[in-house]
């Protein structure tokens, strides 16, 4: 038998998660899967708490133990999906610090490819962001913390401009966050990807003052 006082701290301290504790991780993952694709098949004004359920197989009494409405559901499933985006801004910090215009527009291409991946969940989002002020809110607070993640440019400039260069960086990824929506969601922009990256590369460097190569 082994001594407690040969355990690791951490094994002491951790607490044990019980079966009952799995079966609700596991019931409120199921529910997430499911609003996704009724959010994406329906949008996010048409999609209902029945018919999340009936994707999920799971009555109405065991949503609302997990979530109190279809907005904090949203909300949850969503935040899944931007947590993959702080890997991209992290890339950006990067980008930026290499000062060269092959590596901005390196990282535009990638966000390209995450838009593309997530587009059939974005369109809801914007829906939802336009009908819930609070879902509006979460986006304001989503840009403020993965500026954070600009560790390595913001910290090398001076205390003066750090603040500038963070709302000027804030500004043109909402920019491109508008243009991406509207060209890889909406559909209504018309233009070739390697036109596109130009462009945008285009503008980045000449707000950022990145000459290089």
């Amino acid at each position: 038998m082994t001594s407690p006082l040969a355990q690791s701290p951490s094994t002491l301290t951790r607490p044990r998660r019980t079966l009952r504790d799995q079966q609700r991780e596991v019931t409120r993952q199921r529910l997430l899967d499911a609003a996704r694709l009724v959010f994406e098949r329906e949008g996010y004004g048409r999609a209902t708490v029945g018919d999340i359920t009936k994707q999920a197989s799971i009555n109405r009494a065991t949503f609302y133990l997990h979530f109190p409405s279809k907005a904090a559901l949203f909300e949850a499933l969503f935040a899944g999906v931007m947590a993959e985006a702080a890997r991209y801004w992290r890339l950006l910090d990067t980008a930026l610090t290499a000062d060269s215009r092959a590596a901005i527009r390196e990282w535009l291409a990638s966000t390209f490819a995450w838009w593309d991946e997530h587009a059939a969940i974005l369109g809801p989002w914007q829906e939802a962001a336009a009908s819930d002020p609070r879902i509006a809110a979460g986006w304001k607070g989503m840009y403020d913390q993965f500026a954070d993640e600009l560790e390595q440019y913001l910290g090398a400039l001076a205390a003066p401009e750090r603040e500038t260069a963070r709302t000027r960086i804030q500004f043109l990824v909402v920019q491109l966050d508008q243009i991406c929506f509207r060209w890889r969601v909406q559909r209504v922009l018309d233009a070739e990807t390697d036109q596109l990256l130009d462009l945008l590369t285009d503008m980045w460097c000449s707000v950022l003052r990145i000459a290089a190569p």
